[in-house]
């Protein structure tokens, strides 16, 4: 190796280890606290509201939002903002209107670990006649501590949990967020989902509507009256589920999975998704699929079970 190179090397390693040094000496003088290399501030600000409401109409981008109860009676929300946000919160007509007015360019969201504005809202009242929600990217986060009438939920990467009681009609959307929903009991539920997971666990509700695509989604001891599913590629998990007066699901390539489920009739309809699992009561099963294997019990008692596929194997057994 040339002498010339032997040096050039030799220099470059020693910019390399001045480089760490300098820069462990910097964040050594921070603390090691990376969110100081922020181009933006954060600043908490509490707001009281001291008007009475039994609507909540929240409408922000990018803001986390957590519902808590107030311990002291008290709506207090508490809100993350920076020098180019501000959450605007308002009553009116008996609404609690919150919104974001967001002015940051794109270049305001280089950073390090940089953070999102968020909401933390001290409600007062255990009970509500409406909850809306939209956003953008917004987690959202309803825990068990209240009831609502109405609630609408709508976002696009954020994920929702929802825990709350609702009296009437739930609906909530999202893109490519999550959405978790628990020990809930709705007269009626739509979730609709793109490529992220839905969860439903103990739930109870006369209709239950899927428009799921190409996420997973599990429900786990849920009773209701009917229960639909529209096209789309990703499996679906049912466990404990009876869907009372009928199960109609439709799938593109999707697997649908039984685990001790039931309804009067089943309509089910796939297109290379495999059907599989176990149903409480004898079904007239009525079957078809061009390429999959069929395995079903020869029962003539009971409600029509009709599964329809392309390429997809159909196994069904009876039993608990």
């Amino acid at each position: 190796m040339k002498k010339s190179k032997i040096v050039w090397i030799i220099i470059a390693v020693s910019l390399i280890i001045l480089g760490a040094v300098v820069s462990t000496l910097s964040l050594a003088r921070l603390n090691f606290d990376f969110s100081n290399l922020n181009t933006q501030k954060y600043v908490s600000n509490e707001h009281i509201v001291t008007e009475d409401f039994s609507n909540i109409k929240i409408d922000v981008d990018t803001s986390d939002i957590e519902l808590v109860r107030s311990e002291n009676n008290e709506c207090m929300i508490v809100s993350i903002d920076t020098e180019k946000t501000k959450h605007i919160i308002t009553v009116k007509n008996n609404t609690l209107f919150i919104s974001l007015d967001d002015e940051r360019k794109w270049y305001d969201y280089i950073g390090v670990f940089t953070m999102s504005p968020s909401l933390t809202i001290h409600l007062p009242k255990d009970s509500y006649d409406s909850l809306n929600i939209e956003a953008d990217t917004s987690d959202i986060t309803i825990p068990k501590d209240f009831i609502f009438g109405n609630v609408g939920i709508e976002t696009d990467t954020g994920d929702v949990q929802m825990l709350s009681q609702v009296s009437a009609t739930l609906d909530i959307s999202s893109d490519t967020g999550d959405i978790k929903m628990q020990n809930i009991n709705p007269q009626s539920i739509t979730l609709e989902t793109n490529t992220g997971d839905a969860q439903m666990q103990n739930i109870n509700s006369q209709s239950i509507t899927l428009e799921t695509d190409t996420g997973k989604t599990y429900l786990t001891n849920v009773n209701c009256n009917y229960l639909s599913t529209s096209g789309g590629t990703g499996d679906i998990s049912f466990k404990n589920v009876d869907a009372g007066t009928k199960f109609d699901i439709t799938r593109s390539t999707g697997d649908v999975m039984f685990d001790r489920c039931d309804a009067d009739e089943l309509y089910i309809t796939t297109d290379t998704g495999d059907i599989r699992g176990t149903l409480l009561t004898d079904k007239v099963f009525i079957c078809k699929t061009d390429t999959g294997d069929i395995d079903v019990p020869k029962t003539t008692d009971g409600g029509k079970c009709e599964i329809t596929t392309d390429t997809g194997d159909i196994i069904i057994k009876i039993g608990k």
